[in-house]
C-alpha cells in the first residue's frame, strides 16, 4: 500500500503473474478567501482499478499524488490535486487523476477522471463547490467511486447544489 505522496519503484515478486490495483487522485486545493466570500472548494479525485498480468522481476512505476494547495492570497484559484498510477515504463496501465484546483469566480473546480489501458473502472471526482458572496466557501468534491463519480461540493449559500456521490 502506498499512502504517501511520491514516485516508487514496484519490483513484482517471484511467483507473481498478476497484479491488482487502485489509483486515487489527489483532491485538489480550495481557491483563497475575499473580501466578503470564501473562496470555491477544489475537484475531488478520480479513481481507477484494474488487474492486469506481470512478469516476476519486473519494475513497475506507482506515483501517489498529493492533494492541491490552497489559493494563498484573495480570490487565488487553489492548485489541482496530482494524480496517482501505476506505469511500465512510458505506458499508463491506471491513473485516478487529480481533481481541479477551486476557483474564486462563478465557476466550479472539475472532478478528476480516470484512464490507463488496464483500467478496469472507477470513476469520476465530484465538482468543487462555488463560493458565495457574502457567504462560506464552496465544499470540496467527494472523490469517485468503484462504480460511478464523486458527489458535487455544496455551494457557499446554504448547501445548495450538493450532490450525493457513488
Amino acid at each position: 500500500v502506498y499512502t504517501n505522496a511520491g514516485v516508487y519503484s514496484f519490483v513484482v515478486p517471484d511467483g507473481v503473474t498478476e497484479v491488482s490495483a487502485v489509483c486515487v487522485g489527489g483532491g485538489g486545493g480550495a481557491a483563497g478567501t475575499g473580501s466578503n466570500r470564501g473562496g470555491g472548494g477544489g475537484g475531488g479525485g478520480g479513481l481507477a482499478y484494474g488487474t492486469f498480468t506481470v512478469t516476476p522481476g519486473e519494475t513497475l512505476t506507482v506515483r501517489v499524488g498529493a492533494g492541491g494547495s490552497s489559493g494563498t492570497s484573495n480570490y487565488a484559484a487553489g492548485s489541482p490535486g496530482g494524480a496517482s498510477s501505476v506505469s511500465r515504463g512510458a505506458l499508463t496501465l491506471l491513473s485516478g487523476n487529480g481533481g481541479g484546483g477551486g476557483r474564486s469566480g462563478s465557476s466550479q473546480a472539475s472532478g478528476g477522471t480516470s484512464s490507463g489501458s488496464e483500467r478496469d473502472g472507477g470513476g469520476t471526482g465530484g465538482s468543487g463547490g462555488r463560493y458565495s458572496y457574502n457567504n462560506a466557501g464552496g465544499a470540496g468534491g467527494d472523490a469517485a467511486g468503484y462504480s460511478g463519480n464523486g458527489g458535487a461540493g455544496a455551494y457557499g449559500n446554504g448547501n445548495a447544489g450538493g450532490g450525493n456521490g457513488s
